[in-house]
């Protein structure tokens, strides 16, 4: 089956879920060609309640954390349950082959990172992880993460790992960042504005990429809820994935919209 952005959307049925902790569930669909590749997104609709964007954390699955009324609702489905689904949408990962690569994740900013670590795994990358939780009760994804790269951990409160942000850990665990060939990066805007600060003073954001989290409604480009300062770019259609040079002078970090477009400080 083709998969059009401009298509109504597809009913896929739930196969398997999965509890990551408390709060984060990977839902798996019955499809088995990819549906989408890493760092694209699509538009779950929640029937009765909302359609929201998600993105793909396997090539056949997406993983949420509950945090309002949408995520509440998918939180509660179960296996042969249906949602809709549209897309893919947005500008991916770029993917290369044969290097060493850094990813960075900070909370559900993981779940991306995750579908774009075994394709870089199946591209034969040498891949380093380094995930930054607020205490060992939130983290996820690191079982799944060591079978095919070096996984380094923070937590806020110290209780697992190294005590700090995921740029302490940074700093911490990584002599030299010029011995990586590309860096990924996902995660809350203040962490995603600390290492984009970081990066421009090692003067490496051209091998930076970033994926961004926005307010996004219609997905095609169009109404431009997701759209961020200064250079207006839409988050929906031309990201959510960023190289750090094309996005080191904008809002992210420093100010959010809210649904109603208003802006807010972070």
């Amino acid at each position: 089956m083709d998969w059009h952005i401009e298509e109504r959307p597809k009913n896929v049925i739930i196969k398997k879920v999965k509890n990551e902790n408390k709060d984060i569930k990977t839902f798996f669909f019955d499809k088995d060609t990819a549906l989408g590749s890493p760092g694209q997104y699509l538009m779950v609709w929640i029937r009765g309640i909302d359609e929201i964007p998600i993105s793909l954390s396997y090539k056949n699955a997406i993983t949420i954390e509950k945090i309002g009324s949408a995520t509440s609702t998918l939180f509660n489905l179960d296996k042969n349950d249906s949602l809709g689904l549209r897309g893919p949408f947005g500008n991916g990962f770029e993917i290369i082959k044969e290097s060493k690569v850094l990813l960075i994740g900070g909370g559900i900013g993981l779940a991306p990172l995750l579908y774009l670590a075994n394709v870089l795994k199946d591209n034969n990358n040498d891949i380093t992880v380094l995930i930054g939780s607020k205490n060992k009760r939130k983290i996820f994804f690191d079982n799944e993460f060591r079978k095919m790269a070096k996984v380094h951990i923070s937590t806020e409160d110290g209780s697992f790992g190294v005590k700090g942000n995921v740029l302490d850990l940074l700093k911490g665990s990584v002599e030299n960042v010029n011995i990586y060939d590309m860096i990924y990066a996902c995660g809350p805007d203040k962490m995603i504005r600390s290492l984009l600060d970081f990066f421009n003073m090692e003067n490496i954001l051209e091998k930076t990429q970033f994926s961004v989290s926005r307010i996004i409604k219609c997905g095609l480009g169009i109404c431009g809820s997701c759209s961020i300062d200064p250079k207006g770019l839409r988050v929906c259609r031309d990201g959510p994935v960023f190289y750090g040079t094309d996005i080191i002078d904008s809002e992210i970090g420093i100010y959010k919209r809210n649904h109603a477009g208003i802006r807010y400080k972070l």
